[in-house]
């Protein structure tokens, strides 16, 4: 497999970055949250379906959109044109 416009592929680093701001984020909503209430009172009345879970799951998928987003624009190509 080869890429039509492998200078693309440069931005890969933006994954981690864009993985670090998103937990800086969560990080500091939950220090925000604490000095609101304390964390039995937020997931049992104020957010009933909060799971720290959510913050990873969605992590994962903002990783994954960027990284099928950038090897979208590389263009990749298989096989041999004659």
């Amino acid at each position: 497999m080869q890429f039509f416009r492998a200078e693309y592929l440069a931005y890969l680093w933006a994954i981690p970055a864009v993985l670090l701001v998103h937990f800086f984020s969560m990080r500091l909503w939950e220090s925000r949250m604490k000095r609101f209430a304390e964390r039995s009172m937020l997931e049992g009345k104020l957010i009933p379906r909060y799971k720290k879970s959510h913050w990873m799951s969605r992590a994962l998928l903002i990783a994954l959109v960027f990284l099928f987003s950038i090897l979208a624009l590389a263009r990749p190509q298989w096989g041999e044109e004659k």
